[in-house]
């Protein structure tokens, strides 16, 4: 019979650009097998490359390394190309052109090492308030959002990268911003049903 480790159902973040020893250790200890890496981890491809190189000599083949890569203004790799926000692929209204930016976004995470994308988006903006939200999300139409972020995930699955969408269970129709307190929405649950929860 196996043993329970906890390790394995968390996702940790490290310090720096570099495994050092004791995180490594801390790692293995913990049988950890996902890390969130974030722009302070970044500094070029080939740091980045040998960062995961180290995460899967540490955690194994199965680790999962992820990052914030949807695109506009929410990119955690600066120095692969940037692709257009949510909300300019929404404009454009394509399948097609979402699908290539979401494999497209995905070669190059890929190429770093990376295998887990916390995108797309799939928030309604419904809400010109909102202060999260905005050009991070395809629409303010339920169906729209998820023809379009449906898509966007064929292409990043295709590529060979998972994607996570965020953020149930709605974060569109709100006034707080979820990094500083949290947000409520108050509503039927057949309202919520009908816009909020219709695209995940």
């Amino acid at each position: 019979m196996h043993s329970f480790l906890p390790g394995r159902l968390v996702m940790v973040d490290i310090p720096g650009t570099t495994l050092e020893p004791e995180t490594a250790q801390f790692l293995r200890r913990h049988h950890v097998r996902a890390v969130c890496l974030f722009r302070r981890n970044l500094a070029n491809a080939a740091q980045v490359q040998a960062l995961t190189r180290a995460l899967r000599e540490v955690m194994g083949p199965g680790a999962l390394i992820g990052l914030d890569q949807e695109g506009g203004a929410v990119v955690r790799s600066t120095f692969l190309p940037q692709p257009p926000s949510a909300m300019a692929l929404g404009a454009a209204g394509s399948e097609a052109l979402a699908q290539a930016v979401g494999a497209a976004v995905a070669r190059g995470l890929r190429s770093l090492g990376i295998n887990w994308n916390f995108a797309p988006v799939v928030d309604v903006n419904n809400d010109p308030a909102n202060p999260v939200i905005a050009e991070r999300s395809f629409g303010e139409h339920p169906h729209e959002v998820q023809r379009l972020a449906g898509a966007w995930m064929r292409g990043s699955l295709a590529e060979g990268v998972a994607c996570c969408i965020k953020h149930f269970p709605g974060h569109g129709d709100t006034h707080v911003d979820s990094h500083l307190a949290l947000p409520c929405v108050d509503k039927p649950r057949a309202a919520l049903e009908a816009l909020e929860l219709a695209p995940f």
